[in-house]
């Protein structure tokens, strides 16, 4: 029954979803039918160099909103959650580290450090382990809620692997950058985005919260997925934090 509400909520008056999620913007892309995927737009550290203070200040907003509407969600009855990153291999590590972090901090009495401040610019480890976490990993500790395997191994790892591969061929022949880029571009986005729908196909519930990175749009791949999968369809619902400004447009 509450997930019947949340769904009510979400399809219906724009206004009632952004009450529900605190007054972040709520796009509907895809009319009601199927699984609801509820995209959250995330901005993450940076995966491939530092963090100045300005990014991190712009990626603690985003994950303090996101925080928010998480803990909206698991008001409403919803506690596990689709991560980006997380593969077959790595979710039940990371859902037991949830386990660990959470003794710790109750025995220890650390917790989230929404102070951190610094000078130049510092890696993803140093800020974790000056202790900043995101919203899915703040939550894990808290007991709140657990993560979903949402990538494919291969193409995630394959997503990776073309960034560098890119990176070095653009080094070597600058004159070929468009190409590479788009070779790049659609390893990170549309493959992994297919391989996503693949795997959220088979959970059951009606709402598959996914936290997931701003500059992806399952649109045009939910478009293709429902014309191939009848019996399978899912339907897309944006969440944008409020401090999203300008990012997640495809």
């Amino acid at each position: 029954m509450k997930h019947k509400k949340l769904i009510g909520a979400l399809a219906g008056i724009t206004l009632g979803a952004a009450a529900l999620f605190g007054g972040n913007k709520i796009n509907n892309q895809i009319k009601p039918e199927g699984k609801t995927l509820l995209h959250i737009k995330q901005i993450h550290l940076p995966s491939f160099s530092d963090c100045n203070y300005k990014q991190f200040t712009e990626v603690k907003e985003n994950q303090e909103d996101i925080y928010r509407i998480l803990s909206n969600l698991v008001d409403k009855g919803i506690n596990e959650v689709c991560y980006e990153g997380i593969f077959e291999e790595n979710k039940n590590l990371m859902n037991q580290s949830f386990e660990l972090e959470k003794y710790v901090n109750n025995f220890s009495g650390n917790q989230y450090n929404s102070n951190i401040t610094f000078s130049g610019s510092l890696s993803s480890k140093e800020l974790i382990e000056r202790g900043y976490r995101d919203a899915v990993n703040r939550l894990g500790a808290e007991g709140k809620i657990k993560v979903k395997t949402t990538e494919d191994k291969e193409k995630f790892d394959n997503a990776v692997n073309s960034v560098y591969e890119g990176l070095e061929k653009v080094l070597e022949k600058p004159s070929d950058s468009n190409k590479i880029g788009k070779g790049m571009y659609n390893a990170m986005t549309e493959e992994r985005e297919d391989a996503v729908l693949n795997i959220l196909s088979q959970y059951k519930g009606p709402v598959l919260p996914l936290v997931y990175g701003a500059d992806h749009n399952f649109k045009d791949n939910i478009d293709k997925w429902n014309k191939k999968n009848s019996n399978k369809k899912f339907s897309l619902i944006e969440v944008i934090p409020r401090h999203m400004k300008n990012r997640g447009k495809k």
